[in-house]
């Protein structure tokens, strides 16, 4: 088992459905959102290399090393400034 863990898919109704929530300030940043091909594609590979975690994409994978060597109320703050922006 894979456990896909992409950042933004920036072709698929998420996005969309997301800006029409109440906590829609939050959705605004895409600049490094993958297209879902590549996801699945990343996510297949990784499967068949018996991988537990895939994440397509640069910003992803450097989220996957940083939750490895800082702690999480550091990295929620982190998330909190960032996704503020766009």
């Amino acid at each position: 088992m894979t456990a896909v863990c992409p950042y933004w898919i920036k072709d698929t109704s998420f996005i969309e459905t997301a800006q029409k929530t109440k906590n829609n300030s939050y959705v605004k940043n895409f600049i490094f959102a993958s297209n879902k091909k590549d996801v699945a594609r990343k996510a297949l590979h990784d499967a068949k290399k018996n991988k537990n975690v895939s994440t397509p994409g640069f910003i992803a994978t450097i989220y996957h090393i940083k939750t490895k060597i800082i702690p999480d109320s550091i990295i929620m703050k982190w998330w909190n400034v960032f996704r503020k922006f766009g």
